[in-house]
C-alpha cells in the first residue's frame, strides 16, 4: 500500500511494516530507534536497499499525533525531492 499527499508518494507498507521517506535531517531519528531502511528484495538481491525509506518505529506508530508529525515530515521531504 502506497501513501501519498497531493499526488506525491511519501510512504508505503510492506510485510506489515510501515516505511516513510527520509532525508539527511530525519534519517538519524529512525536509525537511533534501531530502524532499518527498506530492502525490497532481501532474498533475491541481498544488499540492495532503498536508503530513502526507513521503517517507522513501533513507538511512533502507537501514538497518533507523533505518527502524524512523522508522516508530515516524510511528505514534505518527498515534495521537496520532486522539485
Amino acid at each position: 500500500v502506497g501513501l501519498d499527499r497531493d499526488g506525491v508518494f511519501f510512504g508505503h507498507t510492506a510485510d506489515e511494516r510501515l516505511f516513510f521517506r527520509v532525508d539527511e535531517t530525519t534519517r538519524p531519528a529512525y536509525e537511533s530507534a534501531g530502524m532499518k531502511c527498506f530492502q525490497p528484495w532481501p532474498d533475491e538481491k541481498p544488499g540492495f536497499m532503498m536508503r530513502t525509506y526507513f521503517e517507522v518505529p513501533p513507538h511512533v506508530q502507537r501514538h497518533r499525533e507523533e505518527l502524524c508529525g512523522w508522516a508530515s515530515e516524510a511528505a514534505e521531504i518527498a515534495q521537496a525531492s520532486k522539485t
